[in-house]
């Protein structure tokens, strides 16, 4: 059976020297962190084998004692409330063994106390393509982008969204460009209260657990 855990995991990193920065992180010091979740079959610590660069990325997995499919686990990346109307994630990401995934998520999530958006977009390494989750809040293809990733490879992913237009504006993973900006992200009501936080989230195909290794998360109101 598949099962569910949600791992909070609020850390502040350095700020680098362009654009303005909502949030930023480097795994690069070193913080006094829990690295042995509630449920310690999933897998969530700093290691210096999972960094781009630097001294450490981080180590995100669901189950991997009794893997299942659909098993999953995810992080969350909470940055300060911001009267920005654009954000921009920039990552870089590594899946050791990527046929072990069925999906690796990325979620905005924003509340302005008006409304509250989600806006996802995922990777399907089985069928080699992204999709974004529509306002209908169904997952669809995005057009053209069928690539196929290799496993144990780094990519640079920039991802950006406009909660003024409530629609996408683009996705970039290395040197491929997709533009998303028709298309509609899912707005809700709000929860009267500030919240802006990113989820990187990793699911089980089948019996072995994936990996993801994570580094350098940069969270922008600007794109450069």
């Amino acid at each position: 059976m598949a099962k569910e855990y949600t791992r909070i995991y609020d850390i502040q990193g350095s700020i680098p020297h362009y654009g303005n920065v909502l949030y930023n992180n480097d795994f690069s010091k070193s913080w006094n962190i829990d690295t042995t979740p509630s449920n310690d079959d999933k897998l969530l610590y700093l290691a210096a084998s999972a960094a781009y660069s630097g001294n450490a990325g981080l180590v995100l997995a669901p189950d991997h004692i009794s893997p299942a499919a659909n098993d999953y686990n995810l992080v969350n990346f909470t940055f300060s409330p911001s009267s920005s109307k654009t954000f921009f994630l920039y990552t870089y990401f590594r899946l050791p063994t990527l046929l072990s995934c069925k999906k690796l998520e990325f979620i905005f999530t924003l509340d302005n106390t008006i409304n509250e958006y989600s806006a996802k977009i995922l990777y399907d390494p089985i069928n080699n393509k992204f999709q974004y989750l529509n306002s209908a809040n169904t997952y669809t293809d995005i057009p053209d982008s069928s690539y196929t990733l290799e496993d144990n490879r780094w990519y640079r992913l920039i991802w950006g969204i406009n909660i003024d237009t409530t629609k996408h504006i683009f996705l970039m993973l290395a040197h491929l460009k997709f533009d998303l900006s028709s298309y509609l992200f899912v707005t809700g009501a709000t929860n009267d209260v500030f919240t802006s936080y990113l989820q990187v989230k990793i699911t089980t195909q089948s019996t072995t657990a994936p990996i993801v290794h994570l580094d350098n998360i940069l969270i922008t109101s600007d794109y450069h």
